[in-house]
């Protein structure tokens, strides 16, 4: 017998002890012994999915749920714990029977990740714009032109990387790289 999880939720449309019962059976139905079960009661859910996703593939190898609408709230949600079983080899089992739709869900599951991270990829590059229009720039601060005259003609003078940056007033990190960008 293979070691499953049972992850429950309150308020996705079962009591939880109907969840339970249900994959509880479903877990005997495949042959499974419940090593663990997850029970979401609408206080903290993401510690309790957390939890799970930390134990996948440690200390379970199959996931049992009423519904795969259990492993999140959002999209997202279902996607990214879908992900992390799948990336630590736990087997999901839905106890509705849907294993078409869990089949379809991994099958698509590379897809939609990569166009979540595409449309993610999109929205930050938009708000980087906006955030350009208003001034905002980003990037290390220019050094103070006064300095790096300082810290060059220290340079050319002989000094060391330290000494040359206690002169100018920069830390030795910012020397070194201006004698790395120095013309030759």
């Amino acid at each position: 017998m293979t070691s499953s999880a049972i992850l429950l939720r309150d308020g996705f449309g079962m009591a939880a002890e109907a969840q339970r019962a249900v994959a509880v059976a479903c877990a005997a139905r495949h042959g499974l012994t419940v090593a663990r079960i997850y029970t979401d009661d609408g206080r903290r859910p993401r510690h309790v999915r957390h939890a799970l996703l930390r134990g996948a593939g440690v200390q379970f190898s199959t996931l049992v749920v009423a519904s795969i609408t259990v492993l999140g709230t959002t999209m997202p949600e279902v996607l990214g714990a879908a992900a992390v079983l799948q990336e630590r080899g736990v087997r999901l089992v839905a106890a509705d029977g849907d294993e078409d739709a869990i089949a379809g869900l991994r099958a698509a599951l590379p897809m939609l990740l990569e166009m979540q991270a595409a449309l993610r990829h999109e929205a930050v590059l938009r708000g980087r714009a906006r955030a350009r229009k208003r001034g905002v720039q980003f990037g290390r601060p220019r050094l103070p032109e006064e300095k790096i005259t300082r810290a060059r003609n220290a340079l050319a003078a002989g000094a060391g990387v330290r000494q040359a940056a206690r002169l100018a007033g920069l830390s030795p990190a910012s020397v070194v790289r201006l004698r790395a960008l120095a013309p030759a």
